[in-house]
């Protein structure tokens, strides 16, 4: 008993002196699902942001990250609102020498408040929170934020419970099913041996990923 306290007491002391943030933090008070704060309530964000960013600027991509399932990318971004502007608030990486700890670099990658704003990206992006509903094959959420961005700037925003943005993408995506994007998926899905209600099910539930404005009001 005695050793397995020692034991906890050093691994805390380690955790706590190395000016960062453990994996065991994240997983278990779940900050890892926490990208921005709309309302005082954690939401986070069902795209990489950020993807957008090292794709303009390549020569910034990182190397040598550890990549796991809460951070596919092996960084995690929190971002903030001001002024209806959207912001990088912190990036933190986690590399595989540095013993599952994250690393906030935010002012090595964003030295101002100017290169934080996101300008780089364009397009739609839904933020989730809550309890997670499996549908289908699918994972949706009670509440759900869609924002419509313009070079860093919120155009427009929707809020959902989980009925209403089921809703809406199903009715989003019986738009989406009358282009040629749309015949080029479903030939894809049967080339792969899918029935095409298991595209549509999947292409529904990503429908928001194939456009840049809000075109349902």
């Amino acid at each position: 008993m005695l050793k397995t306290s020692l034991i906890f007491i050093i691994m805390l002391f380690f955790c706590k002196g190395y000016a960062q943030t453990n994996l065991y933090d994240y997983y278990e008070n779940g900050r890892y699902l926490n990208n921005i704060s709309i309302n005082n309530t954690g939401y986070f964000a069902k795209k990489d942001l950020m993807k957008s960013y090292f794709e303009l600027y390549p020569a910034k991509k990182l190397k040598g990250l550890f990549e796991t399932l809460a951070s596919p990318k092996g960084y995690h971004t929190v971002y903030e609102i001001e002024n209806n502007e959207i912001y990088v608030k912190e990036f933190w990486i986690l590399k595989k020498e540095d013993n599952g700890l994250y690393t906030n670099i935010t002012t090595e990658i964003f030295p101002t408040k100017t290169d934080r704003k996101i300008d780089w990206y364009s397009g739609l992006v839904l933020f989730t929170s809550g309890k997670r509903t499996l549908n289908e094959m699918n994972v949706n959420y009670e509440k759900n934020a869609l924002f419509e961005i313009n070079k860093g700037n919120i155009v427009m925003s929707r809020h959902f419970n989980l009925e209403q943005i089921l809703d809406y993408k199903a009715r989003l995506f019986q738009i989406f099913k009358k282009t040629e994007e749309y015949k080029i998926l479903k030939k894809e899905g049967r080339d792969r041996g899918w029935k095409d209600s298991t595209t549509d099910a999947f292409e529904q539930d990503i429908v928001l990923d194939y456009y840049n404005t809000i075109i349902i009001k």
